[in-house]
């Protein structure tokens, strides 16, 4: 049997694969550690957070920290009223299945944990980039589900960039975890249609629903490859690396939802 680990931010994706155990024997796979990862809630960690995010982006923009940290508050405000209401499922308990919280991916916690379980695989759905260092400190293969075509958007927010070009869907993406964000090779992917609703937010709400419904069946297809060898990574040139949308791309991605929203009827 091959030992997954999962490591997630996102436990409403993770949670119809971490609980399906009939899934797990078929494809000859064990699932024997969740780690659920979230920032800490002290008021100066998440400062430190918040400054050293808009830092980066500031970097790697040229453009004034100002203007980076409205649109962190612009894109939480949206984020927040698209997750508002939205069913959110909780990770099944599993006999003999670990738990644990941690504030990193890779936190020493975390690290020593994998090594207790003694995991072959560690899967990644959410949190921060992951240094080269703790890369190859831990000597385990890592996959990342990554909610876009990587050739199309590197980084974040998951979907948003879809919808801001009017895609009619968005590629879910299972690759390895490399030190270039989002630039490992390809496991497995599925496309999820867009779910056009009359705003932004409800576009929002009802395509993550729908990726929460296929984050288990793509992991189900490139896990079931690569436990008996049939799995063949696909090297992709990567797109663009993207961050959080500025005021304008908000209410650009919101028009095209109204747009095709309207269309549809």
């Amino acid at each position: 049997m091959t030992r997954v680990a999962v490591v997630t931010s996102t436990t409403s994706a993770v949670a119809g694969f971490v609980g399906d155990r009939d899934l797990h024997r078929r494809i000859g796979i064990e699932v024997p550690l969740v780690v659920r990862t979230h920032p800490s809630m002290r008021l100066p960690d998440r400062l430190r957070d918040l400054a050293g995010g808009i830092d980066r982006r500031a970097r790697r923009t040229g453009r004034p920290r100002v203007a980076h940290l409205v649109e962190h508050f612009a894109w939480r405000a949206v984020h927040a009223s698209a997750m508002r209401g939205a069913a959110h499922a909780e990770l099944p308990r599993v006999e003999g299945q670990r738990r644990m919280d941690a504030v990193a991916t890779l936190a020493p916690p975390v690290i020593a944990a994998l090594a207790e379980v003694r995991a072959d695989l560690v899967i990644v759905f959410g949190g921060e980039p992951i240094p080269r260092a703790s890369l190859d400190a831990i000597g385990i293969p890592l996959l990342n589900v990554h909610a876009s075509d990587p050739s199309f958007c590197r980084g974040m927010p998951p979907v948003f960039w879809e919808v801001h070009a009017g895609l009619d869907g968005f590629v879910l993406t299972l690759h390895e975890i490399v030190a270039r964000l989002d630039a490992g090779a390809v496991i497995a992917q599925r496309t999820v249609p867009i779910a056009w609703g009359r705003s932004l937010v409800s576009t929002l709400r009802e395509t993550r629903a729908r990726m929460d419904r296929q984050v288990p069946l793509l992991l189900a297809d490139g896990l079931a490859a690569m436990v008996v060898g049939e799995a063949r990574p696909r090297v992709v040139t990567p797109g663009p690396l993207r961050t959080l949308p500025t005021c304008g791309e908000l209410l650009a991605a919101h028009r095209t939802c109204v747009r095709r929203w309207s269309e549809s009827r």
